[in-house]
């Protein structure tokens, strides 16, 4: 076992994909944490920068443990199945010590700027350990470590639990990390010398980020998986019911819808029941949380605190987030099924009753766009009756629907380029979903955090970006659209 084996495992246990996403977190984190110390908290706030920065640092760090430190499991693996014992030590090491260099290096260089140095290092080793934890335990209970942050904050009042800038914090927070520490140890050891470490319920989470990293837009959302390996991993009770009934050569939309599968397919009543219930049961959880929140600080303002800061705040961004995940599963799905010549396009060009090829790029269409579009067009109506009820100010309301209506357009541009074979690249992808991520957030948190005269502003340069992203989306939809057309029929497998 060697220094140098133990400093480049996490490198090669990473996808390229992966290290391009580490590289740009590590530059964020550098920089959002430099503009914060010099434009941060300024007058006597000044005094809590060591801890807000250690707290925000400490988010980064998290992430980073889930993308580039939980992958060295699989060289343990990879090192215990090829009988290499020094591989597998060397994967194991290489974890422990960049654990310790994430937690000594900004703690020590945020605490001798602003002190609170053992408060950062705690909270720096419970985002460390946390993140290793929720990487290596199974899905269904990773799922919680998500919720810990919402539960300290219900629970603090309650019991007086120590704040990052208190002196009882790293006592807590140290507690914190060592039992998420002794779960990461006790998940790694059961996975390393599982007979089957990669399927089934008992997987760790990172399986699910290493097929999220496998390629391009078909590789999110786990579209990236084949069928069997995404049926097989979820239990029963979360398997799609789709329904049957009005299918066949007589209703060739439905069946393509069925052919398509995943967000595509037509649900039973129960099946649909089953999507909502996991949706609203989320939501009911954080509505609670915010109730117990508004309870505690402002027990005499209850009404004015939860509504119009804690309810309208989770509409605005709950239901834009979602409806960008909304678009964007749709398009990953048929980016993964246009890319394989051998898989479910030759199935689908022989389905009975699709007509010829003007029929049949009629209904794909119908087949493809009109369930996320309904689903939008439906999140919009519903954005617009609970802004309402909720009295959310005006300039979030219309930017939540232009979000919504922006997402609509997404949709419709990536889909047409992908069935029209025009697909566009990787890179210009990306920068097309970050240009739309940013337009969200500052649509969204701007009317949050700002007065009127404020968002007036900047309105112009809101609409002029708007306007940019929505013509590069038109010229994408019309460059799929002539290609669909030139296309002897659509079931054609898109080049990489």
């Amino acid at each position: 076992m060697t220094t140098q084996g133990m400093l480049i495992a996490p490198w090669y246990a990473m996808r390229r994909t992966t290290r391009w996403i580490v590289l740009a977190i590590s530059v964020l984190l550098a920089a959002g944490a430099s503009a914060f110390a010099i434009f941060g908290l300024r007058g006597a706030e000044h005094l809590y920068w060591a801890p807000v920065t250690g707290m925000l640092v400490a988010t980064g760090v998290f992430i980073l443990t889930l993308f580039a430190l939980s992958p060295c499991l699989l060289l343990a693996i990879d090192g215990r199945k090829m009988r290499l014992p020094r591989l597998e030590r060397e994967a194991s090491c290489a974890v422990l010590l960049y654990g310790v260099l994430l937690v000594i290096v900004p703690g020590a260089l945020i605490g001798s700027l602003g002190g609170y140095t053992l408060n950062v290092m705690a909270a720096l080793a419970t985002a460390v350990t946390a993140g290793l934890a929720m990487a290596l335990l199974p899905r269904v209970f990773s799922f919680f470590i998500w919720l810990l942050p919402a539960a300290f904050n219900m629970l603090q009042p309650v019991f007086h639990l120590p704040r990052p800038a208190e002196p009882g914090f790293p006592l807590l927070a140290g507690s914190i990390a060592l039992v998420f520490a002794l779960i990461a140890l006790v998940c790694w050891r059961r996975v390393a010398r599982a007979e089957q470490p990669f399927g089934g319920m008992g997987a760790p989470m990172m399986m699910q980020f290493g097929a999220a990293t496998r390629g391009d837009w078909g590789s999110w959302g786990g579209a990236g998986m084949d069928p069997s390996t995404l049926i097989r991993r979820n239990p029963a009770w979360l398997q799609p019911r789709v329904e049957l009934r009005q299918s066949g050569p007589a209703h060739p939309v439905t069946s393509l819808r069925i052919g398509l599968g995943g967000v595509f397919a037509p649900l039973t009543r129960g099946g649909r029941a089953m999507q909502l219930s996991i949706v609203l049961g989320t939501s009911l959880f954080f509505v609670l949380q915010l109730g117990v929140q508004a309870a505690q600080h402002h027990a005499e303002h209850f009404n004015e605190s939860l509504v119009h800061t804690g309810l309208v705040g989770m509409l605005l961004w709950g239901i834009g987030f979602g409806g960008s995940m909304l678009a964007l599963l749709p398009i990953a799905q048929l980016a993964q099924r246009w890319t394989k010549q051998n898989a479910e396009l030759p199935l689908l060009a022989l389905m009975p009753g699709l007509g010829d090829a003007q029929d049949v790029k009629r209904r794909l269409l119908c087949a493809s766009l009109l369930p996320p579009l309904a689903a939008l067009a439906a999140l919009i109506v519903l954005a617009w009756i609970l802004a309402t009820l909720l009295h959310a100010s005006t300039a979030g309301t219309y930017a939540l629907v232009l979000t919504l209506c922006g997402a609509m357009a997404f949709v419709s541009a990536f889909v047409l380029s992908v069935i029209g074979g025009r697909p566009l690249g990787r890179w210009p992808s990306v920068g097309l979903c970050l240009l739309g991520y940013v337009l969200f957030s500052v649509g969204v948190f701007v009317p949050m955090m700002s007065s009127g005269d404020q968002i007036h502003s900047y309105l112009v340069w809101f609409l002029g970006a708007w306007a940019v992203l929505l013509a590069l989306l038109a010229w994408l939809s019309l460059r799929g659209w002539r290609g669909l057309a030139q296309r002897p029929h659509p079931f054609l497998a898109n080049s990489l």
